[in-house]
């Protein structure tokens, strides 16, 4: 029977990818590090919860998910997962035996290589196909300084180069490992690192503990900084890049600032606090922010704001926060805590619901993943559901 439903699911999947519908999710914030799921002509359910695909139980953590062809990679309870993305079947697990610890950054794939950054602070290379260490290194000995929670920088891989952004900026050789640049001193943030073109060079963000600082790749000069400290250190949301400008939210009432880079200079267009990001990072489409205002685990509000003047343009109270949101298909993908998924139109006229269904319970501080017309939400109990939209 199992067989039957993976060959089943294997047509949809290929008929799907003909017909322009699919679309991976290759590391955190997706493909384009921007919250956005290429997915389209999804199909939501109506009435009664929709039926799961699957559900798997992936170990404790708010590692998100990373979706590539056939396969989900994800971490939990210091472990790598890789997945069936259709099936829910256990493919491997790195290490073999569970350590118990929790995890916070999401899996990178690329290349036929998957880089995880663990509970230990080591970050490792590892066969996507077979989970096969290739390499690891201990962050620490590039003078990471962590904080106060758990490392939660994803990496990001740019050509032959793994990027991270704890603090100190560095680059890795990914197939080797070895460094090959590293700037930086400062205590480590939460978000992770968001690489863009501007006058010719390639730019990397930093969100840490100070502050937002943007370096010039591979070079040795002075980074722009604006400093931007938040109670605890917790810079958690990364860093929206567009147009020259950046933006940044924070949680704890520090709520949120666009910066104009300029000349090597970062200066504010705006600043206010009607979007505190206290761990999820906002989307940017058509020119308004959509993200979720408030502390985790408590009632806050889901809202609407206007990139270039940081106005509100609709505002939904009430909701309890949880693992913030994804774009696909002009709709906005909300993880409730508590395990409410809820469908929202991204429209900046108002807030208006499409759907919504209980798919999990307990504590929920994962984004949704959108990738290749199905859904998946994961609890910080390691609860993993899939849910299909094709």
């Amino acid at each position: 029977m199992t067989t039957r439903r993976a060959v089943i699911c294997s047509l949809c999947v290929s008929l799907w990818a003909v017909t322009g519908g699919a679309a991976d999710w290759p590391c955190y914030l997706g493909a384009h590090r921007d919250n956005t799921s290429a997915d389209k002509n999804l199909q939501l359910w109506s009435g009664d919860s929709p039926k799961p695909l699957w559900k798997q139980k992936v170990g404790t953590g708010h590692s998100c998910m990373t979706v590539v062809g056939k396969q989900l990679y994800t971490q939990g309870q210091g472990t790598v997962w890789c997945l069936d993305a259709e099936t829910g079947d256990v493919v491997w697990r790195w290490p073999a035996k569970a350590r118990g610890g929790e995890t916070t950054a999401t899996p990178t794939v690329d290349d036929g290589l998957v880089f995880a950054l663990n509970d230990d602070q080591t970050l490792v290379c590892l066969d996507a196909a077979k989970g096969q260490l290739q390499w690891s290194q201990k962050v620490d000995r590039f003078g990471v300084k962590k904080g106060g929670w758990a490392l939660s920088c994803s990496p990001l891989v740019l050509g032959d180069n793994v990027v991270m952004d704890l603090g100190v900026v560095f680059l890795l050789d990914k197939k080797t490992g070895q460094l090959v640049w590293k700037a930086g001193a400062e205590t480590a943030g939460y978000a992770s690192a968001v690489v863009f073109s501007q006058a010719g060079d390639k730019l990397v963000t930093s969100f840490n503990g100070a502050g937002l600082a943007i370096y010039k790749l591979a070079k040795s000069e002075p980074p722009a900084k604006y400093k931007w400290e938040t109670a605890y250190g917790v810079n958690a949301a990364t860093p929206i890049v567009s147009g020259g400008k950046v933006f940044i939210s924070s949680g704890y009432g520090r709520g949120c600032t666009l910066l104009k880079l300029e000349d090597g200079d970062l200066t504010k267009v705006w600043e206010n606090k009607e979007m505190n990001n206290h761990c999820q990072t906002c989307v940017l489409s058509g020119g308004c922010l959509y993200g979720v205002h408030g502390q985790q685990g408590q009632r806050a509000s889901l809202k609407c704001l206007d990139f270039e003047t940081g106005k509100v343009l609709w505002d939904k109270n009430g909701l309890p926060v949880g693992g913030g949101l994804t774009l696909a298909d002009g709709k906005l993908f909300v993880m409730l805590d508590g395990g409410t998924l809820l469908v929202a139109a991204a429209s900046p006229e108002a807030f208006k619901e499409l759907a919504r269904a209980k798919v999990l319970d307990g504590q929920c501080w994962t984004m949704p993943v959108v990738a290749n017309g199905r859904v998946y939400c994961r609890s910080h109990d390691g609860e993993l559901v899939c849910l299909d939209l094709r």
